[in-house]
């Protein structure tokens, strides 16, 4: 398992040469899924997907909502639901 960011401090935007060089691990390593975070804008994603044809698959990264055991439990499920579903091509 690897991990690579398209982006700095300010997650908006892909840094430059991170769109390539990640196109680049994509073809390289024959990836069939793409994680993001629900808060990163889709249209960079979708740009991945329509371009290398990889799952979009969206993670919750937990910094906002209530500060409950139950809230994490719930989005730590939900990450985890995802990323099983995305890495069985459904």
């Amino acid at each position: 398992l690897s991990y690579y960011s398209l982006t700095g401090p300010d997650a908006e935007t892909p840094l430059p040469g991170r769109m390539k060089t990640v196109y680049d691990i994509v073809r390289k390593e024959k990836l069939k899924a793409v994680f993001g975070e629900k808060d990163y804008p889709a249209s960079t994603l979708e740009r991945l997907k329509a371009d290398l044809g990889v799952e979009i698959c969206t993670l919750d990264p937990i910094e906002g909502g209530p500060l409950s055991p139950g809230h994490y439990e719930e989005a730590m499920r939900n990450n985890l639901e995802s990323i099983i579903r995305c890495l069985a091509g459904n």
